[in-house]
């Protein structure tokens, strides 16, 4: 639990990872009052292009990090994805 916190956290992996591309504007970490093994994370991107740009200019980072990091997270959900508005 403490290494997602770390991973996952503002400060963590993933933000300082997203930091490096125009339009992100932060990480969101949530822990679940009821179950404290349960968190949601929120991270934020001015708009979907930024989100689809830095993914074109820092996939595989991205891919590298989610592979050391395997096993943290249980499931990830984009809201860009399917949709036409944000």
């Amino acid at each position: 639990m403490a290494a997602f916190r770390v991973a996952y956290g503002a400060q963590g992996a993933w933000a300082e990872l997203f930091r490096r591309a125009p339009g992100f504007l932060g990480t969101e970490l949530y822990r679940d009052g009821n179950r404290g093994d349960r968190f949601l994370t929120i991270d934020r991107w001015r708009n979907e292009q930024n989100w689809r740009s830095f993914q074109a200019a820092f996939g595989s980072a991205y891919e590298a990090l989610d592979a050391r990091l395997d096993g943290l997270a249980v499931a990830e959900r984009s809201l860009f994805e399917g949709t036409s508005e944000i």
